[in-house]
């Protein structure tokens, strides 16, 4: 299995989860909760994070960590690993705790900081076990809503000055705030570039460039080492503009080869799902990755096609017009 690329750098943010191996639960109870806490807060100061917000759920956990210093990976390992280790002691059990390495997201402060926040703490009540997020004890939530005494390894400043500097009001706002999400449909995966990236294409850029110059980043798979990616406009006006056609022509099926074309670019290079693709030309999934695979096959047999695709995949990487 191909390892997650981890882009470690000073001042990055990131969205942690680990889930427990099968999805089984990795608590028991309360005094499993508060064990992986306590090395929670041991490994916070050591390393020096910056946790912003956190969550324990039954056979996972979520956590909101901005790394002044890198060391995120060794950390997490560690955290991991003691934990898995007092849970198997006590519970007298052998085996893996956790399924496999933690996945992280690389997350851009601005636009999605706060948001990701509120999504965080609000997955016990989207789960159904609380009603509101006031009413769950295992989170961050009730000491950035002021609801009890903050502890010294939580960083709250951060969040509640995004609300203004009186701290009561700032309180009451960020209740609002994470109120008003209880019925949102923010999912931050659906959003996420290259499987690793959260954030606007300026952010993604100053990722690309970090990618760029990572030793043995070829070894981690694709979609993770590309995430400055065209968008699917780009691609759709790039077709277009290539086999002299319409959007509307494009959509009609006599146009064989720009369609291929247009499916592998889409998909390959400007990262967008396949199904996004087919109701775009208004096709079936199967159809439209049909259309994809046609492209591979035709990339590599005929030359002239190849040819084609590289050109515009040149131009698309550097915002040229041909």
């Amino acid at each position: 299995m191909s390892r997650q690329l981890r882009l470690e750098h000073p001042g990055a943010i990131w969205h942690i989860t680990s889930r427990g191996n099968e999805r089984r639960d990795i608590y028991r109870d309360d005094v499993d909760r508060r064990g992986f806490l306590s090395l929670l807060a041991r490994v916070v100061r050591q390393r020096h994070w910056n946790l912003h917000a956190w969550v324990l759920m039954a056979n996972h956990y979520h956590l909101l960590i901005e790394t002044p210093e890198v060391g995120l990976s060794r950390g997490l390992q560690w955290l991991n690993q003691q934990y898995a280790e007092k849970f198997n002691t006590r519970h007298e059990r052998v085996g893996h705790l956790f399924q496999g390495r933690f996945k992280g997201i690389l997350v851009e402060r601005e636009g999605h900081l706060l948001e990701l926040l509120r999504y965080i703490v609000l997955n016990p009540v989207r789960c159904g076990a609380v009603t509101y997020a006031g009413d769950y004890s295992w989170s961050s939530y009730r000491a950035t809503a002021g609801l009890q005494a903050p502890p010294g390894w939580l960083a709250i400043e951060w969040t509640l000055n995004q609300f203004g500097s009186d701290r009561t009001a700032a309180h009451e706002a960020f209740r609002r705030f994470v109120a008003d999400g209880r019925g949102a449909s923010y999912r931050p995966w659906a959003t996420v570039i290259g499987q690793t990236y959260l954030g606007g294409s300026a952010f993604c850029e100053r990722v690309q460039s970090l990618v760029d110059t990572k030793v043995r980043s070829g070894e981690h798979p694709k979609p993770q080492r590309y995430c400055a990616r065209p968008s699917l406009e780009a691609v759709i006006a790039l077709i277009c503009q290539r086999y002299a056609v319409t959007e509307e022509r494009l959509k009609a099926k006599s146009h064989s080869d720009a369609r291929r074309a247009f499916c592998q670019l889409a998909v390959d290079d400007a990262g967008v799902k396949v199904h996004a693709v087919a109701e775009w030309l208004n096709v079936s999934d199967s159809a439209a990755s049909r259309m994809r695979y046609g492209a591979r096959a035709l990339y590599a047999a005929d030359e002239s096609f190849r040819k084609t695709i590289d050109t515009m995949r040149a131009a698309l990487k550097s915002n040229l017009q041909i």
